[in-house]
């Protein structure tokens, strides 16, 4: 699914939301006739998870928490994942991985 990117700073303490175009259809044109909306993915620029991702130098850790920031955005609109066992094994290795920085400090 290709999705458009879009900063914003209008969602309060959302990191991301997903939407769609907000244009309305001209006069005599039906919902049915026009071709599927795609996507736009708003992401609030300022939010400190998406600071804290954009500051990760690992390009495997990065792409692996940009899935799962992604996933949660589809999750919270209401949509479902293509793969939810790539979804769960991802978030288990995040919560692993934080336990692991627990138990250096």
């Amino acid at each position: 699914m290709k999705i458009q990117a879009l900063p914003r700073q209008l969602l309060g303490l959302s990191l991301l939301a997903l939407t769609g175009p907000t244009w309305a259809a001209p006069q005599g044109v039906t919902r049915q006739s026009l071709p599927p909306a795609k996507p736009i993915l708003e992401v609030n620029v300022e939010h400190p998870l998406l600071v804290r991702l954009s500051a990760e130098t690992d390009n495997t850790r990065f792409e692996e928490l940009s899935h799962i920031v992604l996933d949660h955005a589809l999750l919270a609109e209401g949509s479902h994942l293509d793969n939810p066992a790539e979804y769960v094994k991802r978030m288990n290795k995040l919560l692993l991985d934080m336990q692991a920085g627990d138990a250096d400090d």
